[in-house]
């Protein structure tokens, strides 16, 4: 399911140095220059057309067994091969809803026969999202996917950035400095934290539970925290999958939204109301556009909040994100930062052809919905997918 949710026009404040790492290098400056290779999956929220989850898992794991191949081909041969650079995956997605390893046991059963248990059958309705600025809607069915992450149900969906890092903790064959998985989960955080204040002026803070979370004033004492940004870290010999979800102009379920009212029909354009985020009761998922509504547009702070439709409203915000991490990973922070090299949108087209087959496997094997009818062994297409 696939809506156009507007976003408050984007002001960067990005700083002379952040902008010129964000270029291309040739082939000869990649060999002597180490550098993160940042690629986006484009949408267009006017046309609502998204890539599907499954193909970002798709270039996710080639990138991871890049890392790992290098990992062992490096340790069994007096050979030196040419190390991978680390890498970023950015998109927005179908509307998806991924369940997590700890849901696995309980629902074994339900699982084996690609059946979602009764618990999980509010997840399967139809999702409406209004075009903005008409009233008209575009309903989608939304995919159930089982992941290997850990945590329980969460969603991916339009008005929502992914950010998946690839790299290897240990340090990547030289490009970047090493990570302990806690201090890599910082990093995801502080990344985030920093797009937050930068572009929005929004103050982002963490607690005992994962992810990003935004207060106003006079809700600390209250705990009233809403989280804006889920973040999930899945290892593999060290090399990483999986990252942060940022909500830019996604529904919400605070109190003071009109979409977080608890009625059916709510239900039918709010996805968070379908299940407790990430397990997590009694806490509310925000998005960046809320925040700038509650907050009435502060000047002084630089905001623009606009509502402009914007195309691919999470590309912006993608390069400020590859850019801010590119810096912070770095091996040396006083010399030149780590340089970000976009892959073009015409080389990233010939990898989601690659990467078709491996999708579709990923799909086959992790879809529980929708349910692919008796003797069909083609995946269902959606209105939605791109890719």
């Amino acid at each position: 399911m696939k809506t156009h949710h507007p976003l408050p026009r984007i002001q960067l404040h990005l700083t002379h140095h952040h902008l010129l790492q964000h270029r291309r290098l040739s082939p000869s400056m990649t060999r002597l220059q180490p550098y993160l290779r940042h690629i986006h999956l484009p949408s267009d929220a006017a046309q609502t057309t998204y890539p599907s989850y499954c193909v970002a898992a798709a270039i996710q794991a080639r990138l991871q067994r890049a890392q790992l191949d290098f990992k062992a081909a490096s340790s069994s041969s007096s050979s030196s091969p040419s190390p991978p650079p680390p890498a970023l995956v950015t998109f927005t997605p179908t509307p998806t809803y991924t369940l997590g390893r700890r849901q696995h046991s309980s629902f074994s059963s339900s699982f084996q026969s690609k059946t979602l248990p009764p618990s999980l059958q509010a997840l399967t309705k139809p999702l409406h999202f209004a075009h903005h600025p008409t009233t008209t809607t575009t309903a989608y069915e939304p995919v159930v996917l089982r992941t290997s992450r850990g945590g329980l149900t969460t969603y991916h969906g339009p008005g929502q950035l992914v950010i998946w890092p690839v790299l290897d903790l240990k340090g990547g064959g030289g490009f970047h400095r090493p990570y302990t998985v806690r201090s890599y989960a910082s990093l995801l955080q502080t990344v985030t934290c920093t797009i937050l204040a930068r572009l929005w002026g929004l103050v982002g803070t963490t607690t005992c539970d994962p992810g990003v979370w935004l207060t106003t004033a006079g809700e600390v004492e209250k705990e009233e925290t809403r989280k804006v940004a889920a973040m999930g870290v899945h290892l593999r010999r060290h090399v990483t999958g999986l990252g942060v979800a940022l909500n830019l102009s996604t529904p919400v379920t605070s109190s003071s939204s009109s979409s977080a009212n608890s009625t059916t029909d709510a239900e039918g354009s709010n996805p968070w109301l379908r299940f407790v985020p990430c397990g997590l009761e009694g806490k509310h998922v925000t998005s960046v556009a809320e925040e700038l509504r509650l907050r009435g547009g502060d000047d002084e702070a630089g905001l623009d909040l606009n509502l402009d439709p914007v195309r691919d409203a999470g590309r912006a915000v993608a390069d400020a994100w590859a850019a801010e991490f590119a810096a912070r990973i770095a091996r040396d922070q006083t010399a030149e930062k780590l340089a970000v090299v976009t892959v073009d949108d015409g080389e990233v087209r010939q990898l989601v052809a690659d990467v078709a087959g491996e999708a579709k496997l990923i799909e086959e094997e992790s879809r529980l919905w929708p349910a692919r009818p008796d003797g069909q062994d083609e995946p269902l297409r959606h209105p939605a997918d791109i890719c």
